[in-house]
């Protein structure tokens, strides 16, 4: 049995590694961030936990958060990629502009969890074929590229 408090990448943040035959794999990693402190006081709190042979801090006892929608889920992709610098702000915007137009009116307040495969099919034949809206237009290959590449 062993619990530390360690640095994995140089980065400053740390992490709880557990080391006991109990849990599945027979180790755990929990990652915390740059609060050393917090992670310190969190691998004794485990410590005390392992001891009384209690596992429960390997699932957690948080409840469950709702589902994100495809709306919420993909603008914080496309934020977090634009602020890490993998992604330039034009094609941000570009990729914000056809998914308000085409996906968001749509699938946009469907959870992620119940978007099925179906349902992208869908979406996307109708845009090829130019029937997803009255009087709308065939929409390329590349627009459905530019839809699909966030989604996914």
């Amino acid at each position: 049995m062993g619990v530390k408090v360690v640095d994995f990448k140089g980065d400053g943040n740390a992490w709880i590694v557990v080391h006991d035959q109990r849990l599945p794999g027979g180790r755990l990693r929990k990652y915390v961030g740059r609060d050393w402190k917090a992670a310190k006081l969190a691998a004794s709190h485990i410590r005390v936990k392992l001891a009384a042979n209690d596992l429960s801090f390997v699932n957690g006892d948080r409840p469950q958060a709702e589902p994100l929608t495809l709306q919420q889920a993909v603008e914080t992709y496309l934020r977090e990629r634009t602020a890490f610098g993998t992604m330039d702000e034009a094609t941000r915007r570009n990729y914000e502009r056809l998914l308000v137009r085409h996906v968001y009116p749509t699938l946009g307040v469907k959870p992620v969890t119940s978007i099925r495969r179906d349902d992208l099919v869908r979406l996307f034949e109708g845009l090829l074929s130019g029937s997803a809206d009255p009087g709308s237009r065939k929409r390329g290959k590349a627009t459905c590229r530019n839809l699909l590449a966030p989604i996914h």
